[in-house]
This record gives C-alpha cells, structure tokens and sequence, in this order.
C-alpha cells in the first residue's frame, strides 16, 4: 500500500481534494455521507469548500457519489 499512497509521484494512486480555502459553508445532507440517521456537523458553518475530489487519478462527480469506487483497506495487527 505504501508504494501507490502518500505522494505526488509517477506510479502513485494520485489521491487529491482541491479546496477552495477562502470559501465558507454550511454543511447539509446533501455535502457529508454518514450512516447514522443524524450528525452533529449538520447546520455547521466551516471555513473552507471542497473543489473536486480525485481517486487514482480520475475526477469524481461530487453530486452522485458512488460508494463502490473506494477499497476498504484493514489495519495490519502490529
């Protein structure tokens, strides 16, 4: 795994957030996934707006999310 992850270089997974720093939001539904039926991040305004997301490389579309494009990575037991 540490051989694709953790830099910008050639052969690696290319994994990126662009963030927009100055912006302000208010988080909704809509902006942040979870599972459980509430959050406490809802209504919260923050500092900062993501831009676009990128996984190995490819832009992902922020308004459809796809739950299926990520790999559950488990911790090793040292």
């Amino acid at each position: 795994l540490q051989k694709t992850k953790g830099s910008l270089t050639q052969g690696s997974d290319a994994d990126l957030v662009v963030l927009d720093p100055t912006s302000k939001s208010t988080l909704s539904e809509k902006e942040i996934l979870f599972k459980h039926g509430i959050s406490p991040f809802l209504g919260r305004e923050v500092n900062g707006k993501i831009e676009s997301v990128y996984l190995r490389g490819l832009e992902l579309n922020l308004s459809a999310p796809d739950s299926k494009l990520g790999v559950q990575v488990k911790r090793s037991k040292n």
